[in-house]
C-alpha cells in the first residue's frame, strides 16, 4: 500500500514539471514577439520615372517594404524629399496581407508621415508622390529618404533616388 501513494505523487510531480516547462516556452515565444523591432527598409520598386527634366512636375510611383515590425505597437514611416516641391500624393501604409493601415499621411514641409499598427511583421509604404524637380546647372541625383521607427525607438531607413537632368536653354540668335 505505501507504493500506491508514491505513484500518484510522482505523476503529480511530473505533471507540474511539464507545466513549468510549457509556461516557460510560451512565455519566451510571447516575449520574443513583443520585442520585435524594425529590422530593414528595402526598395521593392524604385521611384519612377527617373530621370526627369529639371523644373518639371512628375508623378513618381514607389514601393518600400519594412520588415521586423513590432506587432504590439505603432510603427511610424516617413517619406522625405527635401530638394523637391511636393504637389500631391496618393500613398498608403499596408500590411503583408494588403490591409490598409493608413492612407492619410500627415504633412510637414517636404515630409509625409504615416503611422500604423500592423498584425504582420512586414508592412509596405507604397503609392505615388507628385514632385516638382528643381532647376539644375548639370545633371544631378537627389535622395528621397524613407524611415521606419517602432514605438520602442528602433529605426531603420533606406534612400531612394531621382535623377534630375539639366535641360539646355534654347538660344535664339539674331538673323
Amino acid at each position: 500500500l505505501p507504493h500506491m501513494t508514491r505513484i500518484p505523487s510522482q505523476i503529480g510531480t511530473i505533471a507540474l514539471a511539464a507545466l513549468v516547462v510549457l509556461a516557460a516556452v510560451v512565455g519566451s515565444i510571447t516575449f520574443a514577439g513583443s520585442v520585435a523591432a524594425v529590422s530593414a527598409v528595402q526598395e521593392e520598386q524604385p521611384f519612377t520615372p527617373s530621370p526627369v527634366d529639371e523644373e518639371t512636375e512628375n508623378e513618381h510611383a514607389f514601393n518600400y517594404s519594412i520588415t521586423g515590425v513590432n506587432t504590439s505597437g505603432n510603427t511610424t514611416v516617413t517619406l522625405s524629399a527635401p530638394d523637391f516641391t511636393r504637389t500631391g500624393e496618393d500613398v498608403e501604409l499596408v500590411n503583408a496581407t494588403g490591409a490598409v493601415l493608413n492612407s492619410t499621411p500627415s504633412q510637414s514641409g517636404s515630409t509625409l508621415t504615416l503611422v500604423g499598427n500592423s498584425s504582420t511583421t512586414t508592412v509596405y509604404l507604397r503609392g505615388n508622390v507628385t514632385l516638382s524637380a528643381p532647376a539644375v546647372d548639370a545633371d544631378e541625383t537627389y535622395d528621397i529618404d524613407i524611415t521606419a521607427t517602432d514605438e520602442d525607438g528602433t529605426s531603420e531607413s533606406a534612400t531612394g533616388q531621382i535623377e534630375v537632368l539639366d535641360v539646355p536653354d534654347l538660344a535664339v540668335s539674331p538673323v
